[in-house]
């Protein structure tokens, strides 16, 4: 199950995770509202609604592994990015980058490979 250690406001997703299986995971924060979304596959797995606001101002930003007593786990798997924003996004935000079918990025070595989920490799015609 996916799980975001939060400053003392953890939430854990309900969904059991399968291995050998590609997820997009989306956290959301709300300041305002103080409310934290976990999203699987661009779907809501978890809302947690917290009396405070979030205790964090400084420190260090972990992903893939998390400290519980003295023990720490660590994710096994492969995480392929990780993108952190000002602004908590919406359901809707969350949907449409959790469907992407292809992301091709010009800027790399290899522009015609699919840096996305479902590996639509392309080629070039006519470039030079």
């Amino acid at each position: 199950k996916l799980y975001v250690g939060f400053t003392l406001n953890d939430i854990s997703g309900l969904t059991t995770l399968a291995v050998n299986t590609w997820y997009h995971i989306a956290f959301v924060y709300d300041s305002v509202a103080k409310q934290q979304v976990l999203y699987l596959n661009g779907i809501q797995d978890n809302i947690r609604s917290s009396a405070s606001a979030y205790q964090g101002a400084n420190g260090t930003f972990t992903v893939g592994s998390a400290t519980f007593s003295s023990s720490t786990k660590f994710f096994n798997g492969y995480i392929d990015n990780v993108k952190i924003s000002t602004q908590a996004k919406s359901a809707t935000d969350i949907l449409y980058a959790a469907s992407l079918i292809a992301y091709y990025s010009f800027d790399l070595p290899t522009p015609t490979n699919d840096n996305g989920p479902n590996g639509l490799n392309g080629t070039t015609v006519n470039t030079a």
